[in-house]
């Protein structure tokens, strides 16, 4: 769980200069665009590889909730 939510935090910083940019109304690079568009890919991924691994394991008792709540909280607030 601490890989997931230091990665998820990570991918966020780095998603909030991109946001920054678009916030001040200026235009993205076609090199920015592209690597924003990785970016919005690798929260998807890591989205999916948490949720993945919370479905196939067994986490101990009071986790999976927490994981699972988690999981949906970082996916709808950073995309």
């Amino acid at each position: 769980m601490k890989t997931y939510l230091d990665t998820s935090e990570d991918l966020c910083n780095i998603s909030d200069q991109f946001e920054e940019i678009m916030d001040s109304n200026q235009k993205l690079s076609r090199a920015e665009a592209e690597k924003f568009e990785q970016l919005k890919d690798l929260v998807k991924e890591n989205d999916y590889n948490f949720s993945t691994y919370i479905s196939h394991n067994t986490l101990p008792e009071g986790y999976k909730k927490d994981s699972e709540r988690i999981s949906h909280y970082i996916r709808f607030f950073y995309v």
